[in-house]
């Protein structure tokens, strides 16, 4: 459908009536959209507002290509470029832990995130990333219901001053669901999301709960299948690029904290590079 519309605009044999064109979240853009939106604008007196971020580009799986973010000049052509450098979700440290991971991978737009919460973090309300390790898979369930009732205490000495707070845990598959505990405080809202469906949400703080490595794990070593490559972008060629993406997704959540649990034996790469 992408391709016959772009085809009726290139060939002439419709010419749109629209002159501003506008595409937000550019990052989850397929080369095939790409086209279709320099097709709208390629007559004189067109003009496209796009607004994207390449960190969170994570949707690969579906077609998107990083490059329509990366390379927007080369396929749109020149003109002014805004960058978006406030965040007013994060804690300064958050955004620094995750603008420094995410930025490891040369192809990534640089950019410095500042954060209107800048201020030193506070230990005893759980700010910043912290990391939790386990013995073994079957701890994780305890940790989460640890830190439940560690922001309780929290709430109910002063340390948070709030009357409840919002928790999601995050995590890379939907068999992690089972690791959620069966209750939590009521003074904690809590809620367990997917990464990709966490996207576009935020929590007061987020759990990260399975740091491990492996197949099933984060990152994932999971191969794409064969076919899917002659309708998916080309892969990044730095190591676990997207999975690194869906890393900076996670963290950057959480307004106030994360937690990262990590079993001691086996744990995920990211969670070695952080250390």
């Amino acid at each position: 459908m992408l391709v016959q519309a772009a085809d009726h605009l290139e060939s002439g044999r419709y010419v749109s009536p629209y002159r501003l064109v506008m595409v937000d979240e550019l990052q989850d853009a397929s080369q095939a959209r790409a086209r279709l939106t320099r097709a709208l604008v390629s007559q004189p007196g067109r003009d496209l507002l796009a607004v994207g971020d390449d960190w969170q580009s994570i949707n690969r799986f579906a077609g998107a290509d990083l490059s329509v973010v990366t390379g927007f000049h080369d396929q749109f052509g020149p003109g002014p470029t805004v960058h978006l450098t406030t965040t007013f979700r994060c804690h300064q440290s958050i955004s620094d832990t995750a603008a420094r991971f995410v930025m490891k991978n040369p192809a990534q737009v640089r950019k410095t995130v500042v954060s209107v919460h800048d201020r030193p973090t506070d230990q005893a309300a759980h700010e910043g990333v912290r990391l939790r390790t386990v013995a073994s898979a079957t701890e994780v369930f305890r940790a989460i219901g640890d830190f439940l009732t560690q922001l309780r205490d929290a709430i109910h000495e002063g340390a948070i001053v709030a009357d409840s707070v919002s928790v999601d845990v995050l995590g890379r598959y939907h068999q992690d669901r089972g690791l959620m505990p069966h209750a939590a405080p009521p003074e904690i809202r809590l809620a367990f999301h997917t990464i990709h469906s966490a996207k576009g949400l935020e929590a007061d703080y987020v759990v990260v709960p399975n740091l491990s490595a492996g197949s099933y794990a984060f990152p994932s070593r999971i191969a794409d299948d064969p076919v899917l490559a002659l309708a998916m972008a080309g892969g990044d060629t730095y190591p676990h690029a997207e999975e690194r993406r869906l890393f900076y997704v996670a963290l950057t959540r959480a307004r106030r904290g994360v937690l990262l649990i990590s079993p001691e034996h086996n744990p995920s790469p990211f969670v070695t590079e952080l250390i």
